[in-house]
């Protein structure tokens, strides 16, 4: 809002020393200025419209910044792989893109056609995979990889700067154990020689957990960090009978952030209360 809007500063009833045409009132030197007003009173009210007008003006241009600013999205993945190589096939992803306020704004989910002859036979072994659900559901992954990055464009909201300096933007990767995911993601784009629209810096929930257990010292770690046992921990419902499907990974892991995020928020409110006592007991 511009100052203007403002009620505007009173002015002594026979000064000209505020007009903007008069330069010579303006070049002058500023004491004859406060001898122009009749009253301390007078003086003081008018300080104060200026002072009410600029904090009027701040206020106003942070909430137009807070309007402005770009809305950090996150896109939450998980996939499903033929072995632990990242050569192998990708049989299966998931993702959930998510507002910077953690409300879900897409879901995503396909099965891929893979050779079986290049998986690991040992990692097919999964409760919800069969060779005749994938020849039903299936589709030929470069769809799969062309319609997974549509999903990371649309959720782009990360600046990244070319070689050229050309400013451009990427979507936000989330994941559990996000080093195994982020090598097959780069490696299945590569064989491709397609581009990952998504920030090379994946975020990691595993990580965040082993953040969270450090940080807050109420917290009892658990035995591993797993994606199961962190879940049975803060109360995420995952069903054994669930895992290892990229979709229920996924929106397991979703709400493992969530409730992560909970968790970490009261501990701070916690600390901060300890402190304002401390401190007033001090």
């Amino acid at each position: 809002m511009p100052i203007t809007a403002c009620r505007p500063i009173l002015r002594p009833a026979h000064s000209n020393a505020f007009d903007v045409n008069n330069s010579h009132s303006r070049a002058s030197d500023s004491r004859p200025l406060l001898s122009q007003y009749r009253t301390d009173d007078e003086l003081q009210e008018s300080v104060s419209l200026v002072t009410g007008c600029f904090h009027e003006e701040i206020r106003d241009s942070f909430r137009g910044m807070e309007s402005s600013l770009p809305d950090e999205r996150l896109v939450f993945i998980d996939l499903e792989t033929a072995g632990a190589e990242p050569w192998r096939p990708i049989i299966q992803i998931a993702a959930i893109a998510l507002t910077s306020d953690l409300q879900e704004l897409e879901c995503f989910e396909a099965k891929i056609l893979f050779a079986e002859r290049i998986a690991d036979s040992k990692s097919l072994r999964k409760p919800h995979y069969s060779l005749e659900r994938w020849q039903q559901e299936g589709r030929p992954v470069k769809d799969v990889l062309n319609d997974f990055s549509d999903v990371l464009r649309r959720h782009a909201t990360v600046d990244q700067v070319s070689k050229a300096g050309a400013v451009f933007q990427v979507a936000q990767i989330v994941a559990h154990n996000a080093a195994f995911d982020s090598a097959f993601l780069n490696a299945w784009f590569a064989r491709f020689d397609s581009f990952l629209p998504a920030s090379p810096r994946v975020l990691c929930t595993m990580q965040r957990a082993i953040w969270l257990f450090h940080e807050d010292k109420r917290l009892t770690p658990p035995p591993d960090f797993k994606l199961g046992t962190l879940c049975s921990y803060f109360g995420v419902p995952l069903r054994k009978s669930d895992a290892h499907d990229a979709l229920a990974d996924v929106r397991a892991t979703v709400e493992l952030y969530r409730a992560m995020n909970k968790v970490s928020e009261a501990g701070q409110t916690s600390r901060g209360v300890s402190t304002a006592r401390m401190e007033a007991c001090g």
